[in-house]
């Protein structure tokens, strides 16, 4: 994962708990991360096609993680690369989930209880 030092945004600003996260389109061809297919690649197109939450906060540390759980590992240089791209979405709302308009790639589908 990647840790990076960051201003604590608990109580201010636009990166609280339940923020989506997500590469814009067009960028990841530019980050010399990797071809298709590759790990660095793939974390990337998903955090473009799908984004990531905010899903923690910690109250005495202000530090943001990005945590990425892959196999083969991926470098802490490309997971910094990737981190430097991820923008706010700031519509993201139950009326228009992931920012609205057409997904860059079908919802996954329902989990099924066990």
């Amino acid at each position: 994962g990647l840790v990076k030092p960051m201003k604590d945004t608990s109580r201010q600003g636009n990166v609280t708990l339940g923020t989506l996260l997500a590469i814009p389109p067009g960028v990841i061809d530019k980050l010399n991360i990797g071809a298709p297919g590759t790990v660095g690649y793939e974390i990337a197109r998903a955090l473009q096609d799908y984004g990531a939450y905010v899903t923690d906060s910690c109250k005495y540390q202000q530090f943001h993680f990005f945590f990425a759980d892959a196999t083969p590992p991926v470098s802490q240089e490309t997971l910094a690369r990737l981190a430097k791209k991820l923008h706010v979405i700031t519509n993201n709302t139950p009326a228009t989930p992931g920012g609205g308009g057409k997904p860059l790639r079908d919802y996954a589908p329902e989990l099924s209880p066990p």
